[in-house]
C-alpha cells in the first residue's frame, strides 16, 4: 500500500519529485519513508525510476506524440536494451539517436539478458 502511495505522489510531478515532497505529502518524515520503503524491499530512487519508465512507455504506446517533434524537457535518460529482444533493438537504437540529436543526456547500454536484468 505504501509503495502505491509513493508511486502516486511521484506520478503527480515526475520532473520535480523528491523524497522530501513525497514524505510531506504522505505526512511522514523522510527517514521514516526511507525505512518503510526499505522494509517493503524497495527505495524511493527505485520507485522514481519505475514511475519515469512507466510514464515514458505510456507516451510511446498510447500517444501520437512523436519524440522528434516534442519540446525538450530537462531530464536525463538511461536506456538499457536487451540483445535477446531483436524486435525492439532497432527501435531502442532509433530512440537513442533521436534523443541524442535533441540534446538529451542519454546513457545507452545493450546487454545480454532478459527481463530479469533489473531484478
Amino acid at each position: 500500500m505504501l509503495v502505491a502511495h509513493v508511486r502516486d505522489q511521484i506520478a503527480r510531478d515526475l520532473t520535480g519529485a523528491t523524497m522530501g515532497t513525497c514524505a510531506r505529502a504522505l505526512r511522514t518524515s523522510r527517514r521514516t519513508l526511507q525505512r518503510r520503503l526499505r522494509a517493503a524491499g524497495t527505495s524511493y530512487g527505485e520507485q522514481l525510476r519505475r514511475a519515469r519508465v512507466d510514464a515514458a512507455w505510456q507516451l510511446v504506446r498510447f500517444s501520437d506524440l512523436k519524440i522528434a517533434a516534442a519540446p525538450r524537457t530537462p531530464i536525463k535518460l538511461y536506456v538499457a536494451a536487451s540483445l535477446f529482444k531483436n524486435t525492439r533493438l532497432k527501435a531502442n537504437r532509433r530512440l537513442r539517436d533521436v534523443l541524442v540529436a535533441k540534446g538529451y543526456p542519454v546513457t545507452y547500454r545493450e546487454f545480454h539478458g532478459g527481463h530479469d536484468f533489473w531484478m
